[in-house]
């Protein structure tokens, strides 16, 4: 007797000494299998069914009420769309490989996209996926995913487009026809002078966010090319109409020439190895 009772204290504390005593709250001990697996449940995953174990009554009963509910895993299918696609939601018909009873069937789905849809979004069919004889089926997990676009990156619900002018260009300023998602076409405006690296923001021209209604901006991110030299002519022209700073010199010192950071990265890559 007293072998037995030590016994369930190890394996169940203090509880399950009660519980088999009739002296205390009455426990399950499969009720700690269970909890520990996220509160009576333990998905299955990639086809391997999950297990869940219920046992009523008290400890001493035995196996007699033990229920088991074992699932399917769920099937994840990508749906790739463009943003033009995510600009004005889309529908995609998608077929579909299950698990029926051992039987690869093909099933055809039409999925609904709303508009403004998140990148990675998660649209589940719950039910629709592998099934079994004694299984609860698997569910069908599509996931939204956004194509690359050959104008447009995106940024949360902004839109990106990079663009590339000249030197000269950057200097005045210029305008540039661009095609939106929505099909339409408006001129975009960019007022000189203009630096590397600038950015310039057309309010409202992003993406719609389904979560809260709101729209983003396009974003310009500009890139000036540099010229590397110029000639003479271009100097004098530069000299008569712009201010130029006059630093102080000491004609005693000598002059040092620097190189570009383009130069100096260059020639930090050329290894030479002496033998």
């Amino acid at each position: 007797m007293i072998k037995k009772k030590r016994d369930i204290y190890d394996r169940f504390g203090k509880q399950g000494l009660d519980a088999d005593l009739g002296g205390g709250p009455q426990m399950n001990p499969f009720d700690i299998f269970n909890d520990i697996f996220n509160e009576n449940d333990f998905p299955g995953m990639g086809g391997f069914p999950g297990v869940n174990i219920r046992m009523g009554g008290p400890f001493g009963n035995g196996f007699s009420n033990v229920h088991i509910r074992r699932q399917l895993g769920d099937t994840l299918v990508k749906i790739g769309i463009t943003l033009e696609e995510v600009m004005k939601g889309c529908s995609k018909e998608v077929i579909v490989e299950r698990d029926l009873n051992g039987k690869t069937d093909k099933k055809k789905l039409k999925i609904n996209i709303p508009k403004g849809c998140q990148n990675n979004m998660k649209i589940v069919k719950k039910g629709e996926g592998n099934q079994r004889e004694g299984f609860e089926s698997g569910n069908l997990i599509f996931v939204i995913v956004y194509l690359d676009h050959k104008l447009y990156k995106v940024e949360d619900k902004h839109l990106v487009l990079e663009k590339n002018i000249k030197f000269g260009t950057s200097l005045l300023g210029t305008k540039f026809n661009l095609k939106l998602l929505d099909g339409k076409s408006v001129n975009v405006k960019l007022d000189g002078p203009i630096c590397n690296n600038d950015i310039r923001i057309l309010k409202g021209y992003g993406l719609f966010n389904m979560s809260n209604g709101s729209i983003g901006d396009l974003i310009i991110k500009i890139k000036v090319k540099m010229l590397e030299r110029l000639s003479e002519n271009q100097k004098n022209i530069v000299r008569e109409n712009f201010e130029m700073d006059n630093f102080e010199i000491n004609k005693m010192d000598e002059t040092v020439l620097t190189t570009s950071y383009i130069e100096r990265e260059e020639n930090n890559n050329v290894q030479c190895v002496q033998q």
